[in-house]
């Protein structure tokens, strides 16, 4: 039995990659909340990630089907830290690494 989960794995060839639909940031909390969709490589709770000069680290990934990991095609919810609301618009390629 296959499940949609199966080979999430972070493989050498292949870039992690993140299309952002909308950032936000909550009042009273350290951190920025980005919805985007995986659109390539696969994204977990831990990794660090670049956009431009700026490098951030994610705190938790949400998706419909898990909590801490997601792949290619699937939406889902960023909480994370050491960047700010302003570095970060819709459309922009967000790319992690462990």
């Amino acid at each position: 039995v296959l499940r949609p989960l199966d080979g999430i794995a972070v493989k050498p060839n292949v870039a992690n990659r993140v299309e952002v639909k909308k950032v936000c940031e909550f009042v009273g909390h350290n951190f920025v909340y980005v919805v985007g969709e995986v659109k390539e490589g696969v994204v977990f709770d831990n990794m660090k990630g670049t956009i431009g000069e700026n490098t951030f680290k994610i705190v938790e990934v949400e998706s419909r089907l898990a909590m801490g990991k997601a792949k290619k095609g699937m939406t889902v919810g960023l909480t994370i830290t050491g960047i700010s609301k302003d570095d970060i618009k819709g459309g922009e390629i967000l790319n992690f690494s462990l």
